[in-house]
Formats: structure tokens, sequence, C-alpha cells
């Protein structure tokens, strides 16, 4: 197993979905009920044992996530990312310049794991030569049409990736967020960033790798909620309650619920 690791949490995102929540805080710092969304993986990967861990952010939410960290006493790298305003692979290619660990995780903060992803996706990164991505099976299967999906063979190959959603497609695993690479594949980012939107999906990115002929394998590990919307939120809290009370008639409402709000999407 590659032990020298830097996790690089992306934590810029605004929010735009979130209603009147986006006023109250930074989207990585809404809560689930006692905790917030970045502080919830800083922890899980901390637990995993990943010690090198990045987060970066806007300028505006800077100060907040700082506060954050020092109540939760967490200690983590924070980078005030200028970049982030162009989208989150032009952030992810700026920190790629910054630290000097090669080997890579990429996660976002927006990302509520049900269970912790990192243990099972660490012990499972083979070949430092090769990318791996974490993969989860679908909850529903309106998730297939969501985007975001992961095509592998039989060898946990990555054969394809569908990052737009399509009303058409009923195969394949969702993507958590998580990728492990080599820091020096920054030059297929910057050579992607040339050529295409600023603000393109990540799995295009990861995809775009895959054609020039990188190996990429998926990791099967939690199931997730990317929390956009309000509702999402709502779910999560609810699988929180679960998980403190250890009450699985509570994991079982926060299921129904979830289908009906993806059923009504």
């Amino acid at each position: 197993m590659i032990t020298k690791i830097a996790l690089v949490i992306l934590a810029g995102g605004q929010g735009n979905r979130m209603g009147f929540l986006s006023n109250l805080a930074p989207k990585p710092m809404l809560h689930v009920l006692d905790e917030s969304l970045l502080i919830r993986q800083i922890k899980q990967a901390q637990v995993a044992g990943l010690k090198n861990i990045v987060v970066t952010t806007r300028k505006k939410y800077y100060k907040k996530i700082e506060n954050e960290l020092k109540i939760a006493k967490l200690e983590v790298t924070l980078i005030q990312n200028p970049k982030h305003k162009l989208g989150s692979l032009p952030a992810l290619l700026h920190i790629l310049d910054k630290i000097k660990i090669d080997n890579i995780i990429m996660s976002f903060a927006d990302i509520y794991f049900i269970e912790n992803p990192f243990r099972t996706f660490l012990k499972n990164i083979g070949s430092q030569k090769m990318c791996f991505m974490g993969i989860s099976n679908v909850f529903h299967k309106k998730d297939l049409s969501n985007g975001g999906i992961i095509f592998l063979d039989n060898n946990n190959n990555v054969v394809k990736i569908i990052e737009k959603p399509s009303n058409m497609n009923n195969k394949g695993l969702r993507w958590n967020g998580l990728a492990f690479f080599d820091r020096r594949n920054k030059l297929y980012l910057k050579k992607f960033l040339d050529t295409n939107s600023l603000e393109s999906p990540e799995g295009d990115f990861f995809e775009y790798v895959r054609r020039l002929g990188t190996e990429l394998k998926g990791i099967l590990c939690s199931d997730f909620i990317n929390i956009n919307e309000p509702q999402d939120l709502i779910v999560a809290s609810l699988y929180r309650i679960g998980e403190v009370s250890n009450d699985s008639s509570k994991i079982k409402i926060a299921k129904r619920l979830r289908e009906k709000f993806l059923l009504n999407k």
C-alpha cells in the first residue's frame, strides 16, 4: 500500500441551489445534525490514517472554515485558492502546483459519505502508475440517469465515464468523488483545461486521461449523498440521526424519504 498520500478536499462550492441556506454558511460548513459536511469528512479521513490533509477554498469562506477547524481542533492545511472562481478543476491545478507530495486523493467537501469511504479506498490503492476512482452502488435506478456514472469491466478497470445526465442510461455505478492519482498528472490537467471549458465536470477530465492510455480502476466503497439541494441535507441529517442513535428505524425513514425526493426530481 502506498503510504505517503495527500488528501485534497475541494471546498469552494457556493451552494447556489441551497436557497436561503447558502446565506447561513458556505456549503462545506452546512451542518448535518451535529457536524458540518467538511468536518465529518476530515474526521473520516483521519480515522482511516490520512495525515496530510489539504482543504482548498475561496477567499470569502477562508475565515469561517478556519474558525470551524479551530473549534473542532482539527489540524489540516487550509489554502485560500483564487482559482475556485473559475471552477473546481482550475482550483485543483492550482493546488497541485503548491503541494510537494506526489500521491493525491481528491475529494469534494459537499459529499456526505454515509460510511467511512477512506478505509476501503486506501486498502485497495495499488500502483501509483494507475488512477483509482471511488465508486458506489446505485441507491435507486433513477441515479443512473443523473450523471456521474462509471462503467467497469470484470477486472474493475474503468472503461467509460459519463458525467452528464442521460435519461437513456440504465447501467453503471456512481462515482463518489474520490480519485487517486499521481501529482504529475497535472500536465494532463493543464492540457485538458487548454482545450475544454474551465467549468468542465471533473469526470470529463478522468475520461480524458483514460482515453490517453492511463489505467483507471474502480474501488467500491461507501454510499453517499451529494448535497446540492436543501432536501439532500434533510436526508443526510436523518441518516446521521440513525447513526448516532444506532437506530435502524431512522435509517429506514431516511431511505424512504431519499427515494421519494429522488423520484420527484
